[in-house]
């Protein structure tokens, strides 16, 4: 084993995993988040009796959690309340927007706004007047085409998973 070069892992082989080495530990971390869900287990060397055996106990763990573990889909995402939100539903907006008529005068236009979610291509949105509609009705109509726009989403939030790894996808290649 002396001559032997160790193969540094790649990134894809790392995902979710990070090395431990403090004092009294060594060894190699998993945490992955799935659905609002932290999962997270240590694999230490003292435990596993070698660096790449704790490695690939870790990978291992990593493999069966995010192939079982349903993440968010992107529907459920983008219906998420945030505490910004000040219309009391996501992707819907009071917009109001001050033009000038053909006399000069200043004119107000109210209206109630849904906007698809990222992820949605192309970009839509829809406006419903609140003077022809009423300010009720509009609101309503708008809460109504943002949940239509939210339909369409199709998978998960899946960000920088590797393909191997992604709910759906073909079996882990064999280490």
């Amino acid at each position: 084993m002396l001559g032997m070069a160790r193969r540094k892992p790649t990134t894809d082989e790392l995902y979710g995993i990070r090395r431990v080495q403090r004092k009294n530990c060594l060894g190699w971390s998993v945490e992955l988040h799935r659905n609002g869900e932290i999962f997270r287990k240590t694999f230490t060397v003292f435990r596993f009796g070698t660096d790449e055996n704790a490695l690939a106990a870790a990978q291992a763990w990593r493999d069966d959690v995010a192939l079982t573990a349903r993440p968010t889909t992107l529907a459920e995402y983008s219906s998420l309340h945030r505490s910004n939100n000040t219309s009391g539903h996501p992707g819907v907006y009071l917009m109001r927007t001050t033009k000038l008529d053909i006399h000069g005068q200043e004119r107000v236009h109210v209206a109630w706004e849904a906007r698809s979610p990222n992820g949605l291509k192309p970009a839509r949105k829809r406006s419903f007047a609140v003077l022809r509609y009423g300010h009720q009705e509009a609101y309503d109509m708008a809460v109504q085409a943002r949940e239509a726009f939210v339909s369409e989403l199709e998978g998960f939030l899946q960000r920088q998973v590797p393909k191997h790894l992604q709910l759906g996808s073909a079996p882990p290649p064999t280490r």
